[in-house]
């Protein structure tokens, strides 16, 4: 999709970006990240041209950047900045429609682009569609500004700090937002941050620079637990690999489904990370959990939040392993889903080599990533692909994880 060949960026002599070799591919949520002066936001603008690369060659869908026109090239991408940029004196509609307009979409199409986009971020089409950026929040401001960098259906989102500014609650709801519209629209977006826990929450691929260079590429996982050296290793915190690793796992994770408490749940979307942080502030020990339909699924125990399953199958205790992020074998041979219901299992949970057996007899799908195959080994999917398994496709004993097969974050199995 988008392809970094030997790319330099010089300024006033001193190199910015130095023979940056880097790919960014279709439907990847990629993060920039690095220290002041790395190279990551020079290297976000090379993109869409607000800065002309000086060596090598940047491609975009195939063809070289500079044998686009700037402004046509910019119109296939959205762009979104800390600043948020909106027109004081525009209302939101207005400033929504301002690349549509451009590109002169019909004003029937426009409208119900600019409902459709607010609706989308959370925002009330008839309430907000006549206001003024002064008279918005600023949490209200950068989802206009995100929704105008998405009018125009762009191929990429480029965004550049975009919640660098905001406070720590109304950044975490809008990074969940950012999720959201990433799985709905599947767009390639890039964006730079200076905050790790934001890379960790949103990216599939992080890219680490350090003096115009990439120093380390991977999944979130892969940068923590596998750093390339130790620039790597204190950039992403030794001390606080535990608590960054909680970011990368989510409530439905590790919550107890048979359970029901009273009190005010939390999301079973949202982190550990933050749910370590309620348990902190509300002094609880355990914490009710609600699924996307607000319905009760489980509850939370502090004393299981720290349990975060091996990266070894091999080090699965029995009754212990999980082949999702969203269950788990109980003790009894079950296998739960996390929330929104379980299925069960009736073949032997126990940790025997090369035998883990399970008997589906409900639910129709589950999560992406890894797919049973007709003969009940567990393959890995495309992107988007769900473990898929009908009432009496699978006998018990039939699921065994081959030796090929890795654990992904969140207990995802997988062929590597």
């Amino acid at each position: 999709m988008i392809e970094f060949d030997s790319v330099s960026k010089y300024f006033h002599g001193e190199a910015a970006v130095s023979d940056l070799t880097l790919n960014i591919r279709e439907g990847q949520f990629t993060v920039l990240i690095g220290t002041s002066g790395s190279g990551k936001s020079t290297t976000l603008k090379m993109i869409n041209r607000l800065v002309e690369h000086d060596e090598g060659r940047i491609r975009f869908a195939g063809e070289e950047i500079r044998s686009f026109d700037p402004k046509v090239l910019r119109r296939r991408m959205g762009y979104a900045i800390q600043s948020i940029g909106l027109f004081p004196h525009w209302t939101v509609a207005q400033n929504i429609a301002t690349v549509p307009e451009l590109l002169k979409w019909p004003k029937a199409r426009v409208a119900e682009r600019i409902d459709e986009l607010l609706e989308l971020l959370g925002l009330d089409a008839a309430q907000f569609r006549d206001r003024y950026p002064h008279q918005l929040s600023g949490g209200q401001q950068q989802r206009v500004g995100v929704a105008r960098a998405l009018a125009a259906d762009p191929e990429v989102l480029l965004m550049d700090e975009p919640f660098g500014a905001l406070d720590p609650v109304t950044r975490a709801t809008l990074q969940q937002e950012m999720i959201r519209i990433h799985q709905l629209l599947g767009r390639t977006i890039v964006l730079v941050t200076h905050d790790i826990d934001e890379a960790l929450t949103l990216a599939d691929n992080i890219v680490l620079m350090d003096g115009g260079k990439v120093i380390q590429q991977g999944t979130p996982l892969e940068l923590l637990t596998n750093p390339a050296n130790d620039f790597v290793r204190d950039f992403f915190g030794r001390s606080e690999l535990g608590v960054r690793l909680l970011s990368l796992r989510h409530v439905a994770d590790s919550i107890r489904a048979d359970e029901r408490l009273e009190g005010e749940p939390i999301r079973a979307d949202m982190t550990l990370r933050e749910a370590l942080s309620l348990f902190i502030d509300r002094q609880c020990e355990q914490l009710p959990v609600v699924d996307a339909r607000n319905q009760p699924c489980g509850v939370l125990h502090f004393s299981d939040l720290l349990a975060i399953p091996p990266a070894d199958p091999a080090d699965v205790p029995a009754g212990q392993l999980s082949l999702s992020g969203t269950g788990a074998f109980n003790a009894g041979g079950h296998f739960q889903r996390g929330c929104g219901g379980d299925w069960r299992g009736a073949g032997n949970s126990g940790h025997t080599p090369g035998r883990r057996g399970v008997s589906f007899v409900g639910g129709d799908h589950y999560r992406r990533r890894a797919n049973l195959s007709a003969g009940g080994r567990i393959s890995r999917g495309g992107a988007g692909d769900g473990i898929r398994a009908r009432a009496g496709d699978h006998r018990a004993g039939d699921l065994r994880p081959a030796a090929d097969f890795t654990r992904y974050a969140g207990g995802y199995w997988g062929r590597a």
